[in-house]
């Protein structure tokens, strides 16, 4: 295949020559399958890659992209991959607010005539498990939601959505979504190589955390060393099947 390469834009070609798109606000993206799904774009080891994705992003919402539940659903998590949890959250009531029936089955397109498709439920849930946890092989990235970008705004401060993103067409103003997240927590949630995390946070920091390797496995991979990252610090654990690594107090990470 040819290489990922940056074009005049600054965004991710999405075909092989750098031709102006003819449908500029076109709901798939699929030209960013290195971000997510796939682990071969990342802020981490390819920043310029991963800056041009979220160019590719820009200029896809900017001209009314992502209108239907199933690609706001990837949406979430190409934001969450790129650790902009604030877009990715914005992206996730939008997603809610007009492409999800009562009954939170999701609606394709939007509105009264849509019909239920599941893809905007599959890609919402994996999304937000992305906002918390992020795994690519035995590196494991704690709570990216909240990057750089927490704290910039001051809780109970206003922000303006996009007027794309409303149905009706009117910018309506509501609480900045980072903050109403800064406490909480979540379980069992698998990783590769046969185990589950389970984390809780306060106030954006990681105050508990529980690592679990299976104890029995269809294939014998023995002894597995994680590298648990959270910002800049990193903590490496090994853990044998059906050993269990906890942690609680004050955050480390």
């Amino acid at each position: 295949l040819p290489p990922l390469r940056i074009g005049k834009h600054g965004q991710l070609m999405e075909w092989l020559e750098d031709y102006d798109e003819a449908e500029p606000g076109h709901r798939h993206v699929s030209h960013l399958y290195g971000l997510y799904p796939s682990h071969l774009i990342s802020r981490h080891n390819t920043p310029e890659l991963a800056k041009a994705c979220e160019v590719s992003l820009e200029r896809r919402l900017s001209e009314g992209g992502g209108y239907t539940g199933w690609s706001c659903g990837w949406l979430i998590c190409l934001y969450a991959r790129l650790g902009m949890g604030d877009k990715a959250l914005e992206i996730l009531h939008k997603l809610l607010r007009q492409s999800t029936y009562p009954n939170m089955m999701d609606t394709h397109p939007w509105g009264t005539t849509g019909v239920f498709q599941i893809d905007g439920n599959l890609g919402a849930t994996a999304g937000i498990t992305e906002l918390f946890v992020q795994a690519e092989g035995t590196r494991v990235e704690v709570l990216p939601i909240f990057g750089a970008a927490f704290g910039d705004k001051k809780a109970g401060a206003d922000i303006v959505l996009e007027q794309s993103n409303n149905p009706d067409g009117a910018q309506r103003k509501e609480k900045p979504v980072l903050a109403d997240l800064e406490t909480g927590s979540l379980e069992h949630l698998r990783l590769p190589y046969l185990g589950e995390i389970s984390l809780s946070w306060e106030k954006g920091r990681l105050t508990d955390l529980r690592l679990v390797q299976d104890e029995a496995t269809p294939a014998d991979i023995g002894e597995v060393t994680r590298t648990l990252v959270r910002g800049d610090q990193v903590e490496t654990i090994s853990l044998k099947p059906g050993e269990c690594w906890e942690w609680h107090g004050v955050s480390f990470l």
